[in-house]
């Protein structure tokens, strides 16, 4: 407690602003001026205290909130849509939609007067660039503008909240895979301007949108991080009802209840969640063709979701201290893609069957000789 007291002195905020410059910005645009609004909210005060200190927002005010994040909760759901249409066609991209819209905590958090709506437009957005991107840089040329606007995308998204820049992670591991290939099969590397591009567009929008951090930007950051980390700290001391306890087994089993059983597509009428089998079969179904990829010496679309995901999942697991809703989102959302993929494979095999039969026993009937009378 006494740390975060301390780091809580330095003039950088827990979370990147750039929540607050649209939020702000849509409330403007409504009409709401800085004087109008409510003070922060002080937890460890009853909520009398904050009401008479006016800590808490009139329902008007949230309302209007609330109507500005609401655009950015619509955007996420269009990028699910092409995200998993990009990975298994239309029907998948209609199935992982359908999921979405189904989950109870995405349409809670999502509609709220909270960055996490915000938060995946963004990440939604580099996923989706980099699906279009990442995979052509060693194969064939990219528009100029899609690596900038990806490194951009990054940015906003971890400018956002410092978990976005969890993407940055599923995303360097792909490089240094499709590197690895690239090396192997030409003895060379590719696709190093757009890579450098792509970097130097997140850094210098993540720096420009803050700045808190211009003095001494890395430094900073990194106090942005150890604040962060310092808060969670301090939010297990005070709430140790929501605290989970350091071990790693802990965590892990914490974050599958939370992600398959209470934020999870709703059972009835099954015993269990659709998302236990749906998001397997997905898995299964992606590695399936990362093999193939792979085989044919490429890092396709495939694999850089999966990496995506894989690092939240891990990431998230390892530094979760605190159990709040708002670390299971991105969880859940790569969920409801990957279950997509399952329905849209389970969809498209369904509907092919006839005319695999068709072909089979078109085939038969060629080789079938009539004999002679």
């Amino acid at each position: 407690m006494g740390r975060w007291r301390r780091s809580a002195s330095h003039i950088v905020l827990t979370h990147p602003p750039v929540a607050r410059y649209l939020i702000g910005f849509g409330l403007w645009l409504q009409g709401w001026s800085p004087d109008q609004l409510n003070g922060r909210y002080d937890s460890l005060q009853t909520g009398a205290y904050n009401a008479q200190a006016g800590n808490i927002p009139s329902a008007r005010l949230l309302a209007a909130a609330r109507h500005a994040t609401f655009p950015f909760a619509v955007g996420s759901m269009a990028l699910i849509y092409v995200v998993g249409r990009t990975l298994g066609g239309r029907v998948a991209g209609l199935a992982a939609v359908t999921l979405a819209l189904a989950n109870p905590l995405l349409t809670t958090i999502w509609t709220r007067a909270l960055a996490e709506s915000i938060l995946a437009f963004f990440s939604l957005l580099a996923l989706v660039l980099a699906l279009r991107v990442l995979p052509r840089l060693t194969v064939g040329h990219v528009r100029p503008w899609l690596p900038i606007a990806l490194g951009a995308s990054l940015a906003l998204a971890t400018a956002t909240k410092l978990s976005g820049g969890i993407a940055v992670v599923g995303v360097g591991i792909f490089a240094l895979m499709q590197q690895a290939l690239t090396l192997v099969r030409t003895r060379r590397l590719a696709g190093l301007r757009n890579w450098i591009d792509i970097g130097l567009a997140a850094v210098i929008v993540f720096i420009a949108v803050n700045p808190l951090l211009y003095p001494s930007p890395v430094v900073r950051t990194l106090a942005l991080i150890q604040q962060r980390r310092d808060e969670m700290e301090f939010q297990q001391d005070v709430f140790e009802s929501r605290a989970v306890p350091d071990g790693l087994s802990e965590r892990a089993q914490r974050v599958v209840f939370r992600v398959f059983v209470t934020n999870a597509t709703p059972a009835r009428p099954l015993p269990f969640s659709p998302d236990v089998v749906l998001v397997t079969v997905g898995c299964l179904i992606l590695l399936a063709r990362v093999r193939r990829e792979l085989q044919d010496g490429q890092a396709g679309p495939s694999l850089l979701f999966l990496l995506w995901a894989a690092a939240f999942y891990g990431i998230i697991t390892v530094n979760l201290g605190f159990d709040s809703a708002h670390y299971y989102a991105p969880l859940v959302t790569a969920n409801a893609i990957g279950s997509g993929v399952a329905l849209g494979s389970g969809v498209q095999r369904i509907m092919s069957a006839p005319r695999r039969r068709w072909w089979s026993l078109w085939r038969r009937g060629q080789n079938t000789q009539i004999p002679a009378t």
